[in-house]
């Protein structure tokens, strides 16, 4: 059987996406935590890091 994308079946994929409210808990929960923390920071620093360094190659690529 072939869906052909009306809303009533749009609304009906949303809902089947809605996170399970247990499952949002311990996602949260995570978060809060210090190592999950020290990780967010660290990739958010390399993320930077990274960043500088591509617009840096972009601005003067001379220097490399």
């Amino acid at each position: 059987m072939t869906h052909h994308g009306g809303p009533s079946y749009a609304r009906s994929c949303l809902r089947d996406l809605r996170p399970l409210p247990a499952l949002r808990e311990r996602l949260r929960e995570d978060l809060t935590k210090a190592g999950s923390m020290i990780d967010l920071i660290l990739s958010g620093i390399a993320a930077l890091l990274i960043l500088v360094y591509l617009v840096w190659a972009l601005l003067r690529p001379e220097d490399f």
